[in-house]
């Protein structure tokens, strides 16, 4: 099972929404506000996870295929660069009022979910 990349796919969603139960234990809870939190962290392995899976799911599903579906998402992903870039990461990085760890906490949740993509 985990050959194929499901089960990869599976654990990193289980890894995803046990990040998303330690954010919500952290903010209402214990009220940690240090960045970053150990929920992000988890979150971004879980991203890691979870693009490894796809890339064994799709090596699995698309044996003796010559580049099956990567021309496709690669013009997804630079098509969604664009936006992502104006309205995302450029003004986060821009902005004054969040510490050097808020801005690459967010940047590194946006080039994750690119990734994925």
């Amino acid at each position: 099972m985990f050959r194929l990349g499901w089960g990869t796919v599976l654990t990193a969603v289980t890894v995803l929404g046990c990040s998303d139960a330690l954010g919500g234990f952290e903010l209402y809870v214990i009220d940690y506000q240090a960045h970053p939190r150990p929920s992000n962290i988890m979150a971004l392995f879980g991203y890691a996870m979870l693009g490894f899976g796809v890339v064994q799911f799709e090596r699995s599903r698309n044996k003796g295929r010559r580049l099956p579906g990567r021309m496709e998402a690669s013009i997804f992903a630079f098509g969604a660069s664009t936006p992502l870039l104006v309205f995302l990461i450029i003004p986060v990085v821009r902005a004054d009022g969040f510490s050097l760890a808020s801005k690459s906490t967010t940047v590194a949740y946006a080039l994750a979910d690119l990734a994925v993509m």
